[in-house]
């Protein structure tokens, strides 16, 4: 993967990816809100989270701020000017690998809410796995022809639209258990 003149993730080739799901993300904000957990399960899990923002994302200091909140510990608002690069490290929130999950998530609903444009991968996306946010379209990428994993992940929100997918579960059932998400 490879950014291009743009600023969007693009495969090394330079190609669009033609194996992208799209779907049209929900309008309701509870429902928004269930989708993004949700989709956070395409890209896997890794050592780190990149984010992009490519160039066609507007940020006024009202978003510079709200952004500013899910990608940095630090309460100055970033200057998305110059910064469209974004490195989220696995475990960086305080919570751990839960509570950066639970932010990516966060980051997620509000860049679907505002339609803007964003990429999400991470170290561990070899198959080309992606998320692609575009105008309130979630991209489900991938370099493999077999594009079952991302109509079962679809599959699964549309089913309970309302419910929390596995991984989120597993953090509930952790704090249950006297954790801290």
């Amino acid at each position: 993967m490879k950014l291009d003149d743009w600023n969007r993730i693009v495969n090394a080739t330079g190609d669009s990816n033609p194996n992208a799901i799209a779907y049209r993300a929900p309008r309701d904000a509870l429902q928004l809100f269930c989708f993004s957990r949700h989709v956070m399960e395409w890209v896997p899990k890794g050592d780190w989270w990149l984010l992009q923002l490519d160039n066609s994302t507007p940020v006024d200091p009202n978003t510079a701020s709200l952004l500013s909140a899910f990608l940095t510990h630090d309460p100055r608002r970033l200057d998305f000017s110059r910064n469209r690069t974004f490195l989220i490290e696995s475990g960086d929130a305080e919570d751990g690998d839960a509570g950066t999950e639970l932010r990516l998530s966060n980051l997620i609903f509000t860049l679907l809410l505002l339609e803007h444009h964003a990429y999400l991968v991470s170290s561990n996306s070899l198959d080309g796995q992606m998320l692609s946010l575009q105008d309130g379209l979630a991209y489900l990428q991938t370099r493999e022809q077999n594009q079952l994993k991302a109509r079962m992940l679809l599959a699964d929100f549309e089913r309970n639209p309302m419910g929390n997918p596995k991984w989120l579960n597993e953090v509930v059932a952790r704090y249950q258990d006297g954790d801290q998400p």
